[in-house]
């Protein structure tokens, strides 16, 4: 449901995630969710459910990339124009 909540919430108010800047401040929160998922697929993912299985090994680089892309864009979303505290 979060996930979706995210995407719905990018889809609907593109615009709006840089020129505003409390859209900004939930970019970057969103970009440092998808930056702990990225660690987390590394780092506590046993690497035995996917080791020596080619089908899923490709998936879990895929997802990398994926949440690794998903974490780039959002933060340069959310500090793009600088912060204003």
């Amino acid at each position: 449901v979060t996930l979706a909540l995210f995407g719905v919430m990018t889809w609907r108010f593109a615009a709006e995630m840089i020129a505003n800047e409390a859209c900004r401040w939930l970019a970057a929160g969103i970009g440092l969710f998808w930056m702990l998922r990225t660690v987390l697929q590394v780092a506590y993912y046993s690497s035995s459910h996917w080791r020596g299985q080619r089908g899923r090994t490709i998936i879990h680089i895929a997802l990398l990339v994926i949440y690794g892309g998903f974490a780039t864009i959002y933060l340069m979303a959310g500090f793009h124009g600088g912060w204003r505290l």
